[in-house]
């Protein structure tokens, strides 16, 4: 049965958030803040449900015609970008928005400390992207399935990236696998068979997270860094701090520079904290979405502490985990908007010792 309804607020995940006559919340994909619409129930849980949109009635005032032929919700859409329904200033505004949510959420008052999100261009910006093939189609997957999409073009991917996936189209019967990756470090000719890993997916957004860490950190004898991959943050955090140690699962290709030790490790196992020296006076954590649920614990063992940034992809276990350190206040949350058209968002946060 279908009922009519306003889409008050977007969950933290990007999706539209109305309200049933009966009071029940229903989360929606596809719909922005002002939408009316009738809706349909897909998905009914005790206190929640999903539900999909029929017909739009009236639009917000914020929507706009995606500039994008393939973006949408259904299967023979590009299951990306889903909020390039908005225009590029109703993107900020709600990333901010969730972001303030997120934090009261786990009992944290951040607006007297919350900066300005730090964003750069909404298009053309990724350096980075999973393409996928099958018999016929070479793009991305559509929503929630391994359904190739065909895409000739791609609005976020940068110049470089863009051209890659041109190359790619132009070969595709010497694809032997069923995806391979763009990347803007990579000539054309080595996109068959070489795959560099993980990489800060917005380059101009990567360099103004360094500028700002460089901008707000003071100088520090004994830094701990946690997650450091290849060293992206770590000669920018070694311009403050004396010594510092680095740790991550697997740290392919480390920068080299004096004073900073990396150190390969599971730092989720239950045995990582009897590994660390008690006497760092500086921690940087950069962790993957699940965070770092212990994080109080190996604080608490840090006696000489005294500064922490926690930068997240995901400020919703990033606020978690903070709000477990009793002896930390909040001093600057910095936003990035990383991924435009997208619900992602960067968090930067700075905490001192109280």
């Amino acid at each position: 049965m279908e009922f009519e309804a306003i889409v008050e607020s977007l969950s933290y995940k990007g999706l539209g958030v109305i309200k049933h006559s009966n009071g029940k919340i229903f989360y929606v994909e596809g719909v922005w803040p002002g939408d009316i619409g009738h809706f349909e129930i897909t998905t009914e849980k005790k206190s929640y449900g999903y539900a999909k949109l029929n017909k739009l009635i009236k639009k917000s005032p914020d929507r706009r015609d995606p500039p994008c032929i393939y973006q949408g919700n259904d299967l023979k859409s590009c299951g990306g970008c889903s909020w390039m329904i908005a225009n590029y200033p109703a993107q900020l505004r709600e990333k901010l928005n969730i972001l303030k949510s997120l934090a009261r959420y786990n009992n944290l008052n951040i607006n007297e400390f919350l900066s300005d999100i730090i964003y750069d261009q909404e298009f053309n910006y990724k350096n980075r992207a999973q393409i996928h093939k099958d018999d016929m189609s070479l793009g991305f997957h559509s929503k929630s399935s391994n359904q190739v999409i065909d895409i000739k073009e791609c609005k976020i991917l940068n110049p470089k990236t863009q051209n890659q996936l041109v190359y790619l189209r132009k070969n595709f019967n010497k694809i032997k696998t069923d995806k391979v990756f763009l990347d803007d470090r990579l000539d054309d000719s080595d996109l068959l068979h070489t795959n560099l890993g993980f990489n800060q997916g917005n380059t101009k957004i990567n360099e103004l997270i360094k500028t700002s860490i460089n901008k707000y950190l003071t100088k520090h004898l004994k830094g701990l860094e946690l997650f450091c991959g290849s060293g992206n943050y770590s000669k920018i955090l070694k311009l403050k701090v004396d010594s510092l140690k680095a740790y991550d699962y697997k740290i392919s290709n480390p920068i080299s520079e004096q004073g900073i030790t990396f150190v390969e490790t599971d730092i989720y196992n239950k045995n990582f904290l009897d590994l660390l020296e008690n006497n760092y006076d500086f921690l940087f954590l950069d962790p993957p979405r699940s965070g770092l649920k212990n994080l109080s614990q190996l604080v608490s063992n840090q006696k000489n502490l005294e500064t922490i940034f926690y930068l997240s992809c995901d400020p919703s276990t990033m606020f978690r985990d903070i709000a477990t350190l009793k002896k930390f206040k909040i001093i600057k949350v910095i936003p990035f908007d990383a991924y435009p058209q997208s619900a992602h968002l960067e968090a930067l946060t700075i905490l001192k010792r109280s």
